[in-house]
Order: structure tokens, then C-alpha cells, then sequence
């Protein structure tokens, strides 16, 4: 049995970063879209990333995400080198070929048009998901919503990324939080999760619920493959 992939987006303090990297978090991103409320100092990430490396030197820490959405190639390029960042995340409505030119692997939020008939919407994620594959993009599958980018916070179709996760790997993201990740896992069994908003309090980044929300979606997993 692999392990469940645990992705904790929009971090912001060392804090909570210690507690992901504690916790064994797969990722740890980082928001760099300027109208998202999660928006982080550039100097600031890379602050993080570097106490992650120093402060945990002997142990399997998570692959550090930059988050962005329809912005130049050339500020993603720069930010994630500045921030020594391991990986990208394209949260807008960037072609999947723009993944070609980022000089980190990268993530490739798809979004599920919920208002679509469903089975139409399968055939677009599908053929999303089998050009994902052949450019070696990795995917997360996010609710669609025309004013919010780099994360939405609302769930979506679960029935139609089940049928989705029979033929692809993808992180499950979109309203995921303590209280409905075993549900979510059981229903869509992704290769992983991708939570920011479930492990908030009062709109920010809270240590306590990314430790409790690792740990619930790891026994989640662990429940059902045993």
C-alpha cells in the first residue's frame, strides 16, 4: 500500500511549517497570487523553506510549492528559484503546455465545472488528465469558480473524480477538512489530498489542525487499503 500524499497549502509561518514537515506532509505550498488572502512575502518563503532544511536535516521533509495563477513565465521562474522552491503549482487558467517552460517540476490545478453535465465533464478532465501525464505534469483536481484562483475552498463532484481517480492519479483538493476527509478519501480514494482553508482559524494557517488533519487523512487511508 503507498502512502497518502498530503499537500498543506498556504502557509505561512515557520510554525506551521514545523508542524507539516512534523507531521509528514507530502508538500507544503506557498501562495504567491496577489489577490489571494494567503499571499506570502517572497523573502518570507524562502525564510521558511530554508529553517524547514536546517531545522530538520536527518529527516524525509516535504517538497516546498509555489502557488501561482495566470502570471508571467518569467516572475514564476524567478520566484521559485529565489525561493529555492522544489516544485510549481499553475492555478489559473494556464495551458498545460505553459508547464513546459517552468524550470521546476510542476502541478497543474484542473478545475471541475460542477454546472457542466457530468459525463461531458468527465471526457474534458480525462483528456486534461492524459496530456497532464504526457508532459509529465502532476494534477489537482479543484472546484472551478470564475472569481477565485489558487484555491477555492469549496468541494465539488466527488462522484465524478472517483470515476476520474479509476483511470488517473490526482490530489484531491477543494473544502477538505478534518471532518470530511474520511468521507472524501473513501469516496474518491486519490493518490492524495490538498487542504489551506481546512486548516485555518480565523483565516490563518493553524499548527494544531495541520497536525490533526495529517494524521486523520493518513488513518483515513489506512482504513480503507487494509
Amino acid at each position: 500500500m503507498n502512502s497518502l500524499q498530503v499537500k498543506i497549502c498556504g502557509i505561512r509561518s515557520i510554525n506551521s511549517a514545523f508542524a507539516a514537515t512534523k507531521g509528514a506532509a507530502s508538500h507544503i505550498g506557498f501562495n504567491f497570487v496577489p489577490s489571494s488572502k494567503r499571499l506570502i512575502e517572497a523573502d518570507v518563503a524562502k525564510t521558511i523553506v530554508r529553517a524547514i532544511k536546517e531545522n530538520y536535516p536527518d529527516i524525509n521533509t516535504p517538497k516546498t510549492v509555489g502557488v501561482f495563477a495566470n502570471q508571467p513565465l518569467l516572475y514564476v521562474n524567478s520566484v521559485a528559484e529565489y525561493c529555492e522552491l522544489d516544485m510549481v503549482q499553475l492555478s489559473g487558467e494556464e495551458p498545460l503546455a505553459f508547464a513546459e517552460k517552468i524550470i521546476s517540476p510542476t502541478l497543474k490545478a484542473i478545475k471541475v465545472d460542477t454546472s457542466a453535465p457530468r459525463e461531458s465533464e468527465l471526457r474534458r478532465l480525462d483528456q486534461l488528465a492524459k496530456l497532464a501525464k504526457r508532459l509529465n505534469v502532476e494534477v489537482i483536481l479543484d472546484k472551478y469558480d470564475p472569481h477565485l484562483q489558487g484555491g477555492t475552498g469549496q468541494t465539488h463532484d466527488w462522484q465524478l473524480a472517483a470515476k476520474l481517480a479509476e483511470h488517473h492519479s490526482f490530489l484531491l483538493s477543494g473544502g477538505l477538512h478534518s471532518g470530511n476527509i474520511q468521507s472524501a478519501i473513501s469516496s474518491v480514494r486519490p493518490l492524495g489530498v490538498d487542504v489551506a482553508s481546512g486548516i485555518e482559524t480565523d483565516g490563518k494557517d493553524d499548527a494544531n489542525k495541520i497536525g490533526r488533519f495529517i494524521t486523520d487523512a493518513q488513518a483515513a487511508h489506512v482504513q480503507i487499503y487494509n
